[in-house]
């Protein structure tokens, strides 16, 4: 397995964003309750890595868990 390091930069409007296969990785996003790390947790898992979710909003946290298995399976994990 291997570690992957995210990070958002700002881009030119209409600039091309490139997607490589994040099959075999594995994320960590914090503050994956909600929000932007929410999205980007679900991103994460459709270009296939497994995600492990901080929050510390635990009662969030499981119900996000709880819907993005659902869809993703086993590949989503979460932590408060």
């Amino acid at each position: 397995s291997r570690l992957v390091l995210v990070w958002c930069a700002n881009t030119e409007k209409g600039a091309p964003v490139r997607r490589a296969s994040l099959s075999g990785a594995t994320a960590v996003v914090t503050g994956g309750a909600s929000g932007i790390g929410r999205a980007l947790g679900e991103s994460l898992l459709d270009g296939g890595a497994m995600v492990v979710l901080a929050d510390r909003d635990s009662e969030s946290l499981a119900r996000t868990v709880e819907q993005l298995t659902a869809k993703h399976g086993e590949l989503v994990r979460g932590y408060t």
